[in-house]
Formats: structure tokens, sequence, C-alpha cells
């Protein structure tokens, strides 16, 4: 056991030692290859995170607890996929600058010139790739931004309120019977998957529920049997199937013993909502979400500044700044290694 933890710090060791001789003597471009790995690596880990937030989002099976409206939803959903594109590129485009900055650290320019206009080609990407890329981390500061001030100014937005127990039943209800799969929905004519899917969105959404008459058989929780008033006990499911082709027999529905509901259950949206912790778990996963990435940007740009304030990078990569440059140039020159 010893050995192996001698042999695990002997590792370490070794890492650190190799890494302060690359940093302090390897060509200067070695510096930038570093960052832009860094700046790859960390991209890479929020386009997991994003994705499986995504898709946690989109399986209806994980958040359950939050109200919100449909349009909300479809606005989470959206902002995700334009944060995902855009960390998507900045992985892309920084992996590709990584190796080929790694490439010029390993090699004199007079090694590269037996290539031809191949050498044309490298330098070429090399020198304005990090412009593109300097763009994007633009685009990813103004959503940072855009998400930090949207996610405390207006809470609703991202899904806040949360409903309580008998709402997260409702709601349940709902996306059983829209999703086309409560007990009694066999026969009923089958959606397009993505119809299907644009219903069950919309389940918790309150004002939906109660205008779907979902609000008729809400669980009684001081019963032992309350877990049977969901949509998967069919005789409960067919009573509201019976209750959307005729709205005349909501009265009598409410008023019927049926096990596990309440009746004459609560007909207003407040009556749902959880008053003790009012926070949805979609809410706070968006918080993580928006703060990590916030974290996560200015964590590499600290570092970019402190890379670009140390090294001095061969001359031959140098843009220098001239009056004629146009506004858009001016703006992303503070975030190239080059100038």
């Amino acid at each position: 056991m010893d050995y192996t933890k001698n042999k695990k710090n002997g590792n370490i060791g070794h890492m650190i030692k190799e890494f302060y001789i690359n940093w302090n003597y390897r060509r200067p471009s070695w510096r930038a290859s570093f960052y832009y790995n860094c700046l790859s690596f960390l991209t890479g880990l929020s386009i997991v995170c994003t994705l499986i937030f995504q898709q946690l989002l989109k399986t209806f099976n994980f958040f359950i607890n939050y109200y919100c409206e449909y349009e909300y939803i479809n606005f989470i959903l959206t902002d995700l996929l334009i944060y995902l594109t855009l960390i998507s590129l900045i992985c892309v485009f920084s992996f590709l600058l990584s190796r080929i900055c790694s490439i010029l650290s390993n090699f004199t320019i007079n090694d590269f010139m037996s290539l031809g206009k191949w050498i044309e080609r490298i330098g070429c990407t090399v020198k304005w790739f990090p412009w593109l890329v300097a763009l994007l981390i633009i685009f990813w500061f103004i959503i940072n931004v855009f998400n930090i001030i949207t996610i405390y100014a207006t809470p609703n937005l991202w899904c806040r309120n949360r409903l309580n127990v008998e709402g997260r039943f409702v709601a349940n209800n709902c996306r059983l019977f829209e999703g086309r799969v409560a007990a009694c929905t066999t026969d009923m004519v089958e959606r397009k998957a993505s119809d299907s899917i644009n219903y069950v969105r919309k389940c918790n959404d309150l004002k939906f529920l109660r205008n779907h008459y979902y609000f008729t058989f809400v669980p009684d929780l001081k019963n032992k049997n309350y877990t049977q008033c969901t949509f998967n006990n069919i005789n409960i499911c067919i009573l509201y199937k019976s209750l959307i082709y005729n709205h005349d027999v909501i009265e009598k529905i409410r008023k019927m013993n049926i096990e596990g509901c309440l009746r004459n259950p609560p007909k207003d949206i407040e009556d749902f909502y959880d008053q003790g912790m009012k926070t949805s778990d979609l809410y706070k996963y968006s918080q993580l979400f928006i703060i990590g990435s916030n974290v996560t940007f200015f964590i590499l740009m600290f570092f970019f500044y402190f890379l670009k304030k140390t090294t001095q990078f061969d001359g031959l990569f140098y843009q220098s700044l001239h009056n004629s440059d146009i506004f858009i140039l001016r703006l992303l020159r503070p975030l190239t290694p080059w100038s």
C-alpha cells in the first residue's frame, strides 16, 4: 500500500515537474496550446452538463414540482440550445488551436518550410482562429450576463414557483393522459410525437390544468388511499375521459365520493402552490447551471490574461494595432493572445 501511495505521489511530482519545464523552457506557443487545451476541456465539460440538463428537462420524469407556463419552458429549452451551440463551437475551434500551437511549440519555422502552401494555411489558422474564438467568447459573456440577470430579476421566467404535493399529483395525471399512457387512453387516437411532447410540456402550467378540468381529481392526503387518485386507476381515468367529452357532468363528479380523491376539490391556482419551500427543483438546477457557467468563464479569462501578461509570444504571430482597424477588431483584440 505504501508502494502504491509513493508511486502516485511520484507520478504527481513528475507531472508538476514536467509542467514547470514546459511552462518555463518550451517555446511560448506551448503556453497558448495549454490555454486552448484548458478552454476545450472545460467547454467540453460544459457541453456534457448542458446535454444532461437538457435531457432531464425533456424526459418529464426528473423535474415535476415546478409551476411554469408553456412559453417559459420553451424559453429555457431555447436558451440551452443556443448555449450548447455556442459552447460547442468554442470547444471545436479551441481544440484545433491547441493542436496547432502544440505542433508549433515542437518545431522551428524552418522545419515547416518543406510543407509548401500548407505552412501558409497553418499560419493563417493560428493567427486568425483566435479572433474567431474571441468573438465566440464575447457571445458567451453576453449569454452569461443575460442568464444571470434574468434568473434573479425575472425568476418566473426560469420556473421558480414550486407545486405542493397535490399539485404534483395533478400535473402527473396530466402527463399520463396527454402522453397517452394513462389507463384509459389505449383506444384514443395517437398523437404525433412532437404534438404529444408539446401537450405534456403544458402539464406544469396550472392555468392549463384548470382550463382542462384536471383540478377535478385532487388526492386527499388525509386518506390512506390517496395514491389511488391517479389516472393509472382506470375508474378515475374513465371519469375524466367522460368529463372532457361532456363538461356538464363536472359538478356531479366533484361531489362524488371517489376513493382517494377530495370531494369538492380546490379550484384556485394558489391552492396548489408550495407555501413552505417556494423554489422548484428546476429553478435550483438552472441556478447551478448559470452560476457554473459564469464561474468557468471568469476562471478562464483570469488565466488567459495572466498568460498574456506573463508571456512574450513569437514576433511571427504578433499582430500590431493599426489606426485603420475596424471597431470589431479593436473590440476583439484584448481577447486574442497575439495582440
